[in-house]
């Protein structure tokens, strides 16, 4: 039981986090690009969610020649 997350993050709590509208969080849901869980109807997310999410999304500058 340690290994469970102390934290649980709400869609709409993510969506002011990120900046973004619940309809494009549910979009990328959808396609598998945002790991999330569900208790019962409701989605949530754990920190590490967010943060894997985050890592797998960032785009690189590009090296000026």
């Amino acid at each position: 039981m340690d290994d469970l997350p102390k934290t649980v993050i709400m869609i709409k709590d993510l969506a002011v986090l990120a900046g973004v509208s619940v309809p494009t969080l549910n979009r990328l849901k959808r396609a598998g690009k945002l790991p999330h869980h569900k208790i019962g109807s409701r989605v949530v997310f754990t920190p590490s969610d967010v943060e894997l999410f985050f890592t797998q999304s960032e785009v690189k500058p590009k090296e000026e020649e």
